[in-house]
């Protein structure tokens, strides 16, 4: 059984499928000859009780690496959602692709099968990839996809939500000369903001350092080119310097990212108030405290803009990665999200790293107010605030309540 703390009132099904032993014992009963599992981490987690919560693993196993995930809900409701696999698709690793414990109210589905990302397979599919390519792309017509040589990783999961796979490809051309070529796959299954492909056209014209979209099959698959090699040691001023570029941007989109942001905080709080309901009425007292958003000024924003979407490049300009939430919005909410993030991580000195960041943005741009910025930094508290849980924190219960101490302090650094 799961030594992770859950809710007092979690169904006990939830408490087996957040269990890496049942799941575990679940994958063993039907892996091929051959297959050995080595260990089974749990790394995210969307809780609903019995209406269908989602807990995703990372399967590491003799013949490679998997991501799977177990459901919770009714029985007859996951025998009708292993009925929808008719025939699942089979995985490298030797790992049984669905497995149904009726009995115990779990269904387990090994990637690339998910109930909402049904274009992954097809995205998995080398040669389909080589055929997408080419009808965005005429210079692929000349080259031969080297397969034995080329292969696809999972890069990020959230099962039912998106993934991003590497395609690592070699080529060879019509005289044999080989080379490698590295794109990213990109699968939503709500699709991309409309203003994406827009947002990264203007972003690289403006000299920023961003992915180009290579194809976009359909509404809910993008490929992008690489942005090159990740390297050490990231310098905050400079990425606080191409954030202050990117809202400087001439703008004139029609996708209205301040509406979701400010969505947000309300639907953390009520996924809050089911975890821990002193939490989550604590919560929305602050949320009413906080009053109206200030902000008036709205430019080009990221959506998402965090660390962990920067790729430092050395000595060049850092690099931007995943404009899936671009659109119109605030300025400080762009702040505000980086601000949450590293809260949240809670390193050594990371006050002083957004401090880094607000020093570099305002080398190029004026920042906004010490009013909105307060502001904003207390909304993407809440707006974040049961994350530790999602990502599967064994401290959760102290983390929230870190979080919202911050909400409460009388000055966030600014």
């Amino acid at each position: 059984m799961s030594t992770f703390p859950l809710p007092v009132d979690a169904p006990e099904a939830v408490r087996r499928a957040l269990s890496p032993v049942d799941v575990r014992q679940l994958l063993e009963t039907q892996a091929n000859n051959g297959t050995r599992i080595e260990s089974v981490r749990a790394r995210y987690i969307r809780y609903k009780k019995l209406h269908g919560t989602v807990v995703a693993y990372e399967v590491e196993t003799n013949r490679g690496t998997v991501w799977a995930y177990t459901r919770a809900a009714e029985p007859e409701r996951l025998r009708q959602e292993a009925a929808r696999f008719a025939a699942p698709a089979a995985n490298s690793a030797g790992l049984p692709p669905l497995v149904l414990a009726a009995d115990a109210s779990l269904l387990l589905l090994c990637f690339p099968n998910d109930r909402y990302l049904g274009e992954v397979e097809s995205a998995l599919d080398l040669r389909k990839l080589r055929r997408v390519l080419i009808q965005h792309e005429s210079r692929y017509e000349a080259l031969r996809l080297r397969k034995r040589k080329s292969h696809m990783q999972v890069v990020r999961y959230k099962p039912e939500r998106r993934a991003v796979l590497r395609a690592s490809l070699s080529w060879a051309d019509e005289h044999e000369k080989k080379f490698s070529e590295e794109l990213f796959v990109r699968c939503s299954a709500v699709g991309f903001s409309p203003d994406r492909s827009a947002a990264l056209h203007a972003a690289n014209a403006a000299g920023l350092c961003v992915p180009r979209v290579v194809a976009q099959p359909t509404a809910r698959v993008s490929v992008e080119s690489s942005v090159g090699p990740s390297l050490p040691n990231v310098d905050l001023a400079r990425v606080g310097a191409e954030l202050a570029r990117l809202h400087s941007i001439a703008w004139q989109g029609t996708h209205d990212a301040a509406t979701a942001y400010l969505e947000s905080a309300p639907v953390e709080i009520r996924a809050l108030a089911q975890l821990a309901p002193h939490l989550g009425k604590r919560a929305q007292e602050l949320l009413c405290a906080l009053g109206p958003c200030p902000s008036r000024e709205r430019t080009l924003v990221h959506g998402d803009f965090h660390v962990q979407q920067i790729v430092p490049r050395g000595d060049e300009r850092p690099a931007v990665v995943d404009f899936d939430r671009a659109g119109t919005g605030f300025p400080a909410q762009d702040l505000g999200w980086f601000y949450a993030h590293l809260a949240l991580a809670n390193q050594p000195g990371w006050e002083a790293r957004m401090y880094e960041l607000e020093r570099g943005y305002a080398t190029l741009r004026a920042l906004p107010s010490a009013l909105e910025l307060q502001w904003h930094k207390r909304w993407s508290l809440l707006a974040t605030v049961t994350q530790p849980f999602r990502r599967v924190q064994y401290d959760w219960p102290a983390a929230l309540e870190r979080q919202l101490d911050r909400v409460e302090e009388r000055e966030v650094h600014a």
